[in-house]
């Protein structure tokens, strides 16, 4: 016999009320189904579990420590079901991040000072790190999301955009570009690599 829950269930509540009928009305069980299932338990731990006294039933030492037991077992199933409501009410638990540089330092400070007011009993763990380390970390699990400064390409990752930000081109006041508006892409690429620089010194 493979010993489950509900037979324990049974067991505890026959024992609370010392009654084989009285406790199959409880569950809403025939009373040869709760005879049943306690033959079965006593069989499975090889000694009686009650003695019959009548219309009522009392534990027997064996009884004794098997009630004992699971009332322990079922405090702690029901306490598991109060701790996962309370995480997907995010009432408790963690939240793995990791930011590059300059997501991490200037702007999710306030974001996740916002979110702790709300959820005072989520612990927030941030890792400011590497545009590639963030991806990495993602795909290994590491952490439960990452905020990334510049896209990656990979089949693996799921990209959102979070915020588009707008950047500005400083120049010197005697520069060609000085009175122009917008500057392409391109251009600055050009620029860049005339200069001696390649992409992954501004990643």
């Amino acid at each position: 016999m493979i010993l489950n829950l509900n037979q324990l269930r049974i067991f505890q509540v026959a024992a609370k009320v010392q009654n084989f009928t009285r406790a199959a009305e409880a569950l809403f069980l025939t009373q040869p189904g709760i005879s049943k299932h306690i033959k079965e338990l006593e069989e499975y731990y090889g000694t009686r579990l009650f003695d019959r006294l009548g219309k009522k039933v009392v534990l027997t030492q064996a009884g004794e420590i098997l009630y004992a037991k699971t009332e322990v077992i079922f405090n702690m199933i029901d306490q598991l079901k109060v701790e996962i409501d309370e995480l997907q009410g995010m009432s408790r638990g963690t939240l793995n991040i990791g930011a590059s540089i300059t997501i991490g330092v200037y702007i999710l400070p306030e974001i996740l000072g916002r979110f702790r007011s709300l959820y005072p009993n989520i612990d927030i763990r941030l890792d400011i790190i590497l545009n590639r380390q963030v991806a990495e970390m993602v795909i290994n699990n590491t952490i439960d999301f990452g905020f990334l400064g510049a896209p990656v390409i990979d089949d693996r990752l799921r990209l959102d955009t979070f915020s588009q930000d707008e950047l500005v081109l400083i120049v010197p006041a005697n520069h060609e570009w000085v009175q122009r508006d917008t500057i392409e892409p391109h251009e600055l690429l050009v620029c860049c690599y005339s200069n001696g620089f390649t992409m992954s010194d501004f990643i």
